[in-house]
């Protein structure tokens, strides 16, 4: 039994010495830190925190390493332990703020924004998008010039852009058109959706459909005559000139569906975009009219 106790106390002292003094930890992240290597600081500071030192500089130093890196769910990791070590640390709480921004966590940034002094919310200007980010609506009458050809155009117009969440907005609209012609009348409905699903502050995703119905009601006839030129041979003689008497009727209807969609990927770099995109269209169309050309000399 007491040789079992001393193997046990020579582990633990060994395990003890093979473990970091807070003094080690601390001078060590700072020069690490100081240094702006970052990966070397992330190695050791998750060494460090295994080992069991969770102290504010050591946190924080980790947090921004992360932060450094893109890495935004780590970095909040360590910037969230350092804030339980020092709520009142302002960088933390910026840092904090940044991180959830890029993670699209818009409740937790505007959390740790309202923390920040008045003269950094002013630097960062700050403010999340509403639920409603937009709506647009329009609607009115379009005069003809040539009220023999065509009357006037009724149209409405109505778009909605929701936000709702930081990962996802969804845009809508919604197109009317009517007017009578000298030919019949018409009738067209227009309607799209794009949701849109942003994975970070630089990479999104959306799938635009685009739907429109198109009706027409025909309903046109045309009498007209004009003299028939004599035949060839006779350039300049009257020998079989005659009057024709032409006339022209259709009626009936036509209809029209076409189907419109169109997955985009987006890519945002400081200076550049990239945004490759498929597309596909569809049409369907139902005609049910008659025409009649008479020709009566």
């Amino acid at each position: 039994m007491k040789n079992i106790l001393l193997l046990f106390l020579i582990l633990a002292s060994n395990l003890s010495f093979a473990q970091m003094t807070y003094k080690e930890v601390d001078s060590t992240s700072y020069a690490l830190y100081q240094k702006h290597d970052w990966n070397s600081l992330i190695r050791f500071g998750e060494k460090a925190a295994n080992e069991g030192n969770d102290f504010f500089y050591l946190n924080l130093r980790v947090g921004i390493a992360y932060f450094n890196f893109q890495e935004y769910k780590q970095s909040k990791l360590f910037l969230e332990k350092a804030n339980a070590n020092n709520s009142y640390d302002k960088v933390t709480i910026e840092y904090l703020f940044w991180a959830n921004y890029h993670l699209l966590k818009e409740k937790e940034a505007l959390k740790w924004y309202k923390q920040l002094d008045d003269t950094i919310q002013q630097r960062i200007d700050y403010s999340p998008e509403r639920f409603i980010s937009s709506i647009y609506v329009e609607g009115g009458q379009k005069f003809s010039t040539d009220k023999e050809i065509a009357n006037k155009l009724d149209y409405f117009n109505f778009a909605l852009k929701l936000h709702l969440s930081g990962k996802i907005n969804l845009e809508q609209g919604y197109t009317f058109l009517q007017q009578k012609m000298n030919w019949g009348d018409f009738k067209q409905h227009q309607y799209y959706i794009n949701p849109t699903v942003n994975f970070n502050q630089t990479l999104s995703f959306n799938f635009g459909f685009h739907y429109a119905n198109y009706q027409s009601n025909l309903d046109y006839y045309s009498r007209d005559s004009y003299r028939s030129p004599p035949p060839m041979g006779f350039p300049g003689g009257t020998f079989l000139d005659s009057t024709v008497e032409s006339s022209y009727e259709i009626q009936g209807s036509y209809q029209e569906n076409d189907f419109f969609f169109q997955p985009r990927l987006t890519k945002y770099w400081d200076q550049f975009t990239l945004s490759p995109f498929v597309s596909y269209a569809m049409s369907q169309q139902n005609a049910s009219y008659t025409e009649h050309f008479i020709d009566t000399t």
